[in-house]
């Protein structure tokens, strides 16, 4: 079974934590500190909660002693990672992200 999740406790002190898993984009990537659902910041804002830096998110403020972290990956299958229309060419790229996709989702909810 693949792994799409990862736990930690906070310390006061530790302000990154490694994930392993493969992912999309960075808006698969979900982060909760004691069940609460925190937002990564984007665009150069460091206003919000958190940053991801290839694997690895990086908080603005190190969770406290005791908090419960939990990384986890929630891929997106509402829309197609690319679309097809009638009279263009399909590329082996668009087909691989788009199996890709249907694959995470269903590794995500076994």
């Amino acid at each position: 079974m693949a792994t799409t999740e990862h736990f930690f406790t906070g310390n006061n002190s530790q302000t990154s934590f490694p994930f392993t898993f493969p992912y999309l984009s960075n808006t698969a990537v979900k982060v909760e500190l004691d069940n609460v659902l925190k937002t990564e910041n984007t665009s150069g804002q460091t206003d919000n909660d958190y940053s991801i830096s290839n694997t690895n998110i990086v908080f603005n403020s190190a969770p406290a002693s005791g908090v419960s972290v939990h990384i986890y990956r929630n891929t997106n299958v509402d829309s197609p990672q690319a679309i097809y229309a009638p009279g263009s060419s399909i590329r082996a790229a668009d087909l691989n992200n788009n199996q890709t996709q249907v694959l995470y989702s269903a590794q995500e909810n076994s």
